[in-house]
C-alpha cells in the first residue's frame, strides 16, 4: 500500500539503539487519525532499502536531534539523489532550534515544533518550503504508538542486544521490554535542558490509554518490561498513583523503570510505585557541589539528592544517579565532589556525561554570548562522551575526558559494581567491548 509520507529514523551509535522511535510511532498515529497513511525507515532496524522505501511516497521526513542530525542532513541528499520529486522535510528538537539553517542545508521545508498538526497541514495543503510552525497537541491527541510500522520483535530483545545499557538492568535477562512515554513538557528551567525553550504546558496520555497500550504489549509481543520515558514520572502525583493502582489492580505482572526528581520522593508514593513493578528510578543528581546545582538552576541540593537515593532503595527501588562534569565555572574541587557523592550515596548505577550545551537552550545562549561557541561544529560528537564545547575554563575538555574515566573506573572498581560488570562480559562480551571502546 502506497503512503502519502515516509517518517525516517537516522541511526546513531550503539550506545543509544535501545528503543524504538517513539517520536515516529506517535506521529504516525496521530496521522492515521486523520487518514493519513504514513510509513517508517528505521535505520536501526530496516526492512527494506531507502530506495524501496521512497516508492510512491510525497513527502520524506527525517526526524533529527543534535547527534543525529548530521545524518540526517546525508539522508536528505540521498532521497534528493534518488526521488528529485519527493519534499523533504526536517523535524525534531535539532531543526526546530536552527530552522534556518536546515533550510540551507537542503530541506524544503522545516517543521519547529511539535510535527503532529504541522505534518497534516503540509499534507492536506501540499506545502513545499519553508518553516511550518508545529502547534502543541492536546492530551486527547496522544494516541497510542503505531507499533506495527517497526520491527517490534527486534525492539522487545534489546535487552539481550544491548547488555552494556544500565537503563536496562531493571529488566531480568530474559525479559522482553518496550518502552513507552505518557507526557510531554516540562515546568523545570535547568539551563542544559532543551525543556526551557518549549514553554509548553504539561500533557498526560489517559491511563485508560497506558494500561490498554501495556496488556496489548504483553498480548502482542510478550513484554514484561516497560520503561517509562517520562522525564519525570511523579510530576501529576494524583495520575501517577492512579496509574500504579491500575497495573495492580489489572495484574498486568510487570516490571518497570523511570525517572523523577529527588524532591519528589513520597513514601508513600515509592511503595506503591514499588507494588506495581517499579525497579529503578533514574534521578538527575547533575552535581556533587551545590555551586553547581545552583548555577545550573537545578533547584536541587546535594542533601536532596542523597535523601532521595536512601529513600528509594528503602523501598526496595534502584537508583540511576545521573551527573556531569565540565559545568560552568566548575573546578577540580567541584568534580570531585561530584565523585565523592557517587562513592558515597551507594547510587546502583552512575551515569557520568561531559556537560554538553545545545543548541535552544540557555546554556548555549550564555556561550554564544561568551564567545564560545566555534563556527564550526561536528554535531555528531553531541554525545556526552566528549566536550564539544568548552564550558569551564578551570579544566581543559581533554581533562574532562581525563576525569570521566577515572571517576567511572573507580566507581565500577567497586566490589558490587565488579560482579554485575563481569556477568555482563560473560553474557555478551563482545558488546560489552565495543561499548566500553565507544565510552572510553
Amino acid at each position: 500500500m502506497a503512503a502519502d509520507v515516509l517518517l525516517i529514523n537516522p541511526r546513531t551509535s550503539m550506545n543509544i539503539e535501545n528503543n524504538e522511535p517513539l517520536n515516529l510511532l506517535s506521529l504516525a498515529a496521530y496521522l492515521r487519525r486523520y487518514g493519513i497513511e504514513p510509513c517508517i525507515h528505521d535505520e536501526i532496524r530496516p526492512r527494506e532499502s531507502l530506495e524501496e522505501a521512497l516508492q510512491g511516497v510525497r513527502y520524506a521526513g527525517v526526524t533529527a536531534n543534535t547527534c543525529t542530525y548530521p545524518r540526517a542532513v546525508e539522508i536528505m541528499r540521498r532521497v534528493k539523489e534518488l526521488r528529485p520529486d519527493i519534499i523533504t522535510i526536517a523535524g525534531g528538537v535539532h531543526p526546530t532550534t536552527m530552522p534556518e539553517k536546515a533550510i540551507q542545508d537542503g530541506f524544503h521545508i522545516v517543521v519547529a515544533g511539535e510535527g503532529e498538526r504541522a505534518l497534516v497541514r503540509i499534507l492536506e495543503q501540499s506545502i513545499r518550503e519553508g518553516i511550518v510552525t508545529g502547534e502543541y497537541i492536546s492530551d486527547e491527541e496522544m494516541f497510542r504508538p503505531a507499533r506495527d510500522l517497526v520491527d517490534m520483535p527486534f525492539y522487545t530483545e534489546t535487552k539481550r542486544r544491548c547488555p552494556h545499557d544500565p537503563n536496562l538492568d531493571f529488566a531480568g535477562w530474559d525479559m522482553r521490554m518496550a518502552c513507552f512515554l505518557g507526557s510531554r513538557g516540562c515546568p523545570f528551567s535547568c539551563m542544559f535542558c532543551h525543556n526551557i525553550w518549549r514553554k509548553s504546558r504539561m500533557r498526560f496520555v489517559p491511563v485508560d490509554w497506558v494500561i490498554e497500550e501495556i496488556a496489548d504489549l504483553r498480548a502482542r509481543y510478550g513484554v514484561r518490561a516497560i520503561w517509562f520515558m517520562d522525564d519525570h514520572i511523579f510530576l501529576n502525583k494524583p495520575r501517577s498513583r492512579e496509574l500504579f493502582e491500575r497495573i495492580i489492580a489489572e495484574r498486568l505482572d510487570i516490571v518497570w523503570a523511570s525517572a523523577a526528581r529527588a524532591d519528589s520522593m513520597d513514601d508513600d508514593l515509592l511503595e506503591l510505585a514499588h507494588a506495581s513493578g517499579c525497579r529503578r528510578l533514574a534521578i538527575g543528581v547533575e552535581s556533587g557541589s551545590d555551586r553547581i546545582l545552583k548555577r545550573l538552576v537545578k533547584n536541587s541540593s546535594v542533601e536532596m539528592n542523597y535523601q532521595a537515593i536512601a529513600r528509594c532503595h528503602k523501598h526496595g527501588i534502584k537508583t540511576m544517579s545521573a551527573v556531569m562534569i565540565g559545568n560552568p565555572d566548575e573546578t577540580l574541587e567541584d568534580i570531585e565532589a561530584t565523585k565523592r557523592f557517587l562513592l558515597k550515596s551507594k547510587t546502583d548505577y552512575a551515569a557520568l556525561s561531559i556537560l554538553t550545551p545545545f543548541p535552544g537552550t540557555a546554556l548555549w545562549k550564555e556561550c554564544e554570548e561568551q564567545g564560545r561557541i566555534p563556527k564550526d561544529l561536528d554535531f555528531s560528537t553531541f554525545n556526552y562522551l566528549k566536550a564539544p564545547i568548552q564550558v569551564t575554563d578551570h579544566v581543559s575538555p581533554r581533562e574532562l575526558e581525563i576525569l570521566k574515566r577515572k571517576i567511572l573506573i573507580r566507581y565500577y572498581m567497586q566490589p558490587r559494581q565488579l560482579a554485575a560488570l563481569a556477568a555482563k562480559f560473560l553474557r555478551n562480551p563482545l558488546s560489552m567491548y565495543h561499548k566500553i571502546v565507544e565510552y572510553f
